[in-house]
C-alpha cells in the first residue's frame, strides 16, 4: 500500500476504533453489540460500516449512544457474512466503524409515517425519535418474528411491532390498510428492497402521494448475498 493510503488508513483507524465489550443475544433473531471507544462519537441513527470479514464490509446503524460508546442492533435473520459476524463476535474485538452515507433523519412536517423490517429497527427508532423532539406525531411499525416481540420491544417502545409472516414485507402490507386513515406528511420505508417497493406503490395508490414525499433506505435484497 502507497504510504500515503497507509497513513489515512491508519488515521481513520485511529478515529473510528472501538471495542465490543459484550455481545448480548437479545433474542433468537438479534444481538445486541455493545462497543467501546475513546473518540467514538456516533449518534443513534447514524450510519456506520464494519469489516466482518477479509472481503466483506457491511453497514449497520448506531440503536444507542454516549460519549464513548455506542450499541448496534443486528438482525440475524437475513443469514450472510454480517450477521454470522455479529452472531459470534467475541468481547475485546477491535473495530472500525467509519460513518457509511447519510443517515435517514425526519423531514419537516406534522405527521409521519415510519415503517421497515427488522434490520431498520435503530433507523425506525432513530426517526420516530427526531419527530417526536419536533413536536411532531409519528406512526412507526416495524415487523419482526413474533418470538422476537417482547425482548425487543423495550429498544424501540415508541414502534410498533407486527409479526412477521413467512415473506418479507407481507405483514406490514396486510397492516397498511389501518394506518392510512389519515394523511401524511412523509413516509419512511426502510429494510427490504422488495418491501420497500410494493409499500411505497400501495401507499401512492391509496393516497395519491407525490413521490418526494416517500424517502427509502434499502438494507437487503432478495437475490443478492446475505447481510
Amino acid at each position: 500500500m502507497p504510504a500515503a493510503l497507509a497513513s489515512g488508513a491508519e488515521k481513520l483507524a485511529a478515529r473510528y476504533a472501538a471495542v465490543v465489550v459484550r455481545n448480548h443475544r437479545v433474542s433468537e433473531h438479534f444481538v445486541l453489540l455493545h462497543c467501546q471507544g475513546d473518540r467514538a462519537r456516533h449518534a443513534p441513527g447514524d450510519n456506520i460500516s464494519v469489516r466482518v470479514g477479509d472481503r466483506d464490509v457491511r453497514h449497520y446503524t448506531v440503536l444507542t449512544a454516549e460519549p464513548g460508546r455506542f450499541g448496534v442492533l443486528v438482525d440475524l435473520a437475513p443469514d450472510g457474512p454480517g450477521a454470522r459476524w455479529a452472531r459470534d463476535v467475541r468481547p475485546g474485538t477491535r473495530v472500525v466503524t467509519p460513518p457509511s452515507g447519510r443517515p435517514l433523519r425526519a423531514r419537516p412536517g406534522r405527521r409521519h409515517l415510519v415503517l421497515g423490517d427488522g434490520t431498520a429497527l435503530a433507523t425506525v427508532r432513530a426517526v420516530t425519535a427526531d419527530v417526536a423532539a419536533a413536536g411532531a406525531t409519528a406512526v412507526s411499525a416495524v415487523e419482526a418474528p413474533a418470538a422476537d416481540h417482547d425482548a425487543i420491544a423495550g429498544l424501540a417502545p415508541d414502534v410498533h411491532l407486527v409479526p412477521s409472516a413467512a415473506a418479507p414485507g407481507v405483514a406490514l402490507e396486510d397492516h397498511l390498510p389501518g394506518l392510512l386513515d389519515a394523511p401524511f406528511d412523509h413516509v419512511y420505508l426502510v429494510g427490504h428492497a422488495q418491501s420497500v417497493q410494493r409499500l411505497r406503490t400501495s401507499i401512492r395508490a391509496a393516497t395519491g402521494m407525490n413521490r418526494r414525499s416517500i424517502h427509502t433506505r434499502i438494507h437487503w435484497a432478495d437475490g443478492r448475498r446475505g447481510l
